[in-house]
């Protein structure tokens, strides 16, 4: 599945469950729970995006390097 693919299925389901809270009959405790629910979901997605890319930096090689200056004042 590409991040296109993904992102359109995470907003569909968003979109599902921010319908669900405009349900008529739907208990106010109920609404706070799918509320808190689609909060962690966001919170949830954010650390998957910065995980997915911090694990595609490494490995790619793409790790922090020194600065030349730094670099030169250690091997001083």
């Amino acid at each position: 599945m590409q991040q296109g693919e993904l992102s359109q299925g995470t907003e569909e389901r968003d979109q599902g469950l921010l319908q669900l809270l405009e349900l008529p009959g739907l208990h106010e405790e109920d609404r706070l729970k799918i509320q808190a629910l689609l909060e962690q979901l966001t919170a949830l997605q954010a650390e998957n995006a910065r995980l997915r890319k911090r694990i595609h930096r490494l490995s790619a090689g793409n790790t922090p390097k020194m600065s030349t200056k730094l670099k030169e004042a250690l091997y001083e």
